[in-house]
């Protein structure tokens, strides 16, 4: 997942050991200017049987998966059955009842919408990778019309690289969020009248499988939520954040979003 590389006049996320600023969607990945910044960051891991992963089919899938068993058992067919599970798993929790009026339909094209209300928090797919056929994260896949990412999301192609043969093979799936604008305007006015705390613009989450034998693969969750440097066009950078209480409870979430995505595996077999 991109990071934020070092700078010690930006604190450091919850959760994470690298600061500094992050360039906006539109500022890319060109230039110096960054406005951009990672709040918090979490990542929670899990081994995995690969029968579960590469068995499982989705509810919302038609007809059941066209996958041979090579293919659904490689990291590729199995990061795509991760986020099947992880979308079944988070529609059926108390998260689906706030958060979704309707589920919209599985797309996975860059851009679809995923989950949450367009007018609340949503999240959209972005893309995959794979290390396997060495098909790297592209931002320019996104299409125009789509919702904008909080913050620019650099691709990954370096890292897929082939260096280490030893490596396992691996894929992963990256999708992202926004929060609702009325409820960050509101925390932001609130802040600006000596109010401690702000909540994140969005973010992103990925999802990544690691073969790590032909018994075991290995699932790791991450979430990185940023903000805007200057909100509401202030100019002082005053770095407020949602209470390390809340950080928290984010962390719980996310092991518990984890641990339900596998209960989803299981049930399913």
């Amino acid at each position: 997942m991109a990071c934020a590389s070092s700078d010690s006049r930006v604190p450091k996320p919850w959760g994470g050991d690298k600061s500094g600023p992050l360039p906006s969607w539109s500022e890319g990945n060109s230039g110096d200017k960054k406005s951009r910044w990672l709040s918090s960051y979490v990542a929670v891991q899990v081994d995995v049987p690969v029968a579960l992963l590469a068995s499982y089919t989705s509810e919302a899938s038609k007809g059941g998966s066209t996958m041979n068993e090579n293919d659904s058992r490689s990291a590729d067919g199995m990061a795509r059955n991760l986020i099947d599970a992880f979308l079944d798993a988070r529609s059926h929790g108390p998260d689906g009842w706030l958060i979704d009026r309707k589920m919209p339909p599985r797309n996975y094209m860059p851009g679809s919408h995923l989950f949450g209300e367009s007018t609340g928090l949503s999240a959209f797919m972005f893309d995959s990778w794979s290390s396997r056929s060495k098909s790297a994260i592209q931002p320019s896949v996104l299409p125009s019309s789509a919702p904008v990412p909080t913050t620019f999301f650099p691709s990954n192609e370096a890292l897929l690289a082939p260096k280490d043969l030893s490596l396992p093979e691996s894929a992963g799936t990256v999708i992202y969020w926004k929060f609702r604008l009325g409820a960050v305007n509101t925390f932001n006015r609130a802040a600006s009248y000596g109010w401690p705390w702000r909540v994140m613009d969005g973010g992103w989450q990925e999802f990544v499988v690691e073969k790590i034998s032909e018994e075991t693969a290995r699932v790791t969750y991450l979430a990185m939520e940023c903000s805007d440097l200057h909100p509401g066009g202030q100019t002082p950078r005053d770095f407020k954040r949602m209470p390390w209480l809340a950080y928290e409870a984010h962390v719980l979430y996310a092991q518990s979003l984890l641990l339900r995505t596998v209960r989803q595996l299981k049930k399913a077999n």
